[in-house]
């Protein structure tokens, strides 16, 4: 079979700003056509951005989802969900904040910022 592979997210020059507070959310449940930045017979990787309420800066991740929890190129809503959040309590972590404090997350469907988290 062969795989469709999004372009990479353009990324502006630096510092990334925020996104538009009016980026809409993902469906609750089933699989989604996220923009991906690379797949392989193993994974999919959804780029991400990562925005503290309290850090003005604004980071770029990739998530990394399983095969098995796709359907072809389209990962399931909760496995992007899942690895969200485990993003967000790494990145606290790793910046000596609570692992709970929440942060909003946005993928992309078709280049338009959706909501993963916040």
């Amino acid at each position: 079979m062969k795989h469709r592979i999004a372009s990479p997210l353009l990324c502006p020059a630096n510092p990334i700003e925020p996104m538009a507070a009016s980026a809409s959310s993902l469906p609750t449940d089933g699989f989604v056509c996220v923009d991906l930045s690379a797949a392989s017979h193993s994974a999919v990787i959804v780029d991400v951005r990562v925005e503290f309420p309290d850090v003005k800066n604004v980071s770029e991740y990739g998530l990394v989802i399983s095969r098995g929890q796709c359907e072809g190129d389209r990962p399931h809503v909760a496995a992007l969900y899942r690895e969200a959040l485990e993003l967000v309590k790494r990145l606290n972590t790793k910046m000596g904040h609570n692992a709970e404090r929440m942060a909003r997350v946005l993928a992309h469907v078709a280049g338009q910022p959706v909501h993963i988290l916040g």
